[in-house]
């Protein structure tokens, strides 16, 4: 006698799909979290899709990040502090009338309030 067991494999998703997840993310709400997008590619889709920066944070691997700038190019616009380094509240939007020309806009850090406050290059905050 003979069994023939149904083992359905799990499919590989490609960067691309992930891309498409993140638009898709970010279609259903005001903004997508960069620590919440990561957190969930890597619980969603495997660690083959992040990685450990040099700061020993999780980050979004590049080939997902190259096809997630294609597919919303014109339409989404990256929003972190100027300078570089680690923002809690840096994240992906859909673009503004108000906003600068170019992929990013900066907020400014508040040491004091740990948060991060949009704004556009050359602001000064209060």
């Amino acid at each position: 006698m003979y069994f023939t067991l149904a083992i359905k494999l799990p499919v590989m998703a490609t960067p691309k799909e992930v891309a498409q997840w993140m638009v898709a993310q970010l279609d259903g709400s005001e903004r997508l979290l960069q620590v919440e997008a990561v957190a969930s590619i890597h619980k969603l889709f495997g660690p083959e899709f992040v990685y450990e920066n040099v700061d020993g944070e999780l980050a979004i691997d590049r080939r997902v990040l190259y096809h997630f700038r294609k597919l919303t190019a014109e339409t989404v616009v990256w929003v972190t502090k100027q300078g570089g380094g680690f923002c809690p509240e840096a994240h992906w939007r859909r673009r503004g009338t108000g906003d600068s020309p170019g992929r990013t806009q900066y907020v400014w850090w508040d040491m004091k309030d740990e948060l991060c406050q949009e704004g556009t290059e050359g602001d000064v905050p209060n």
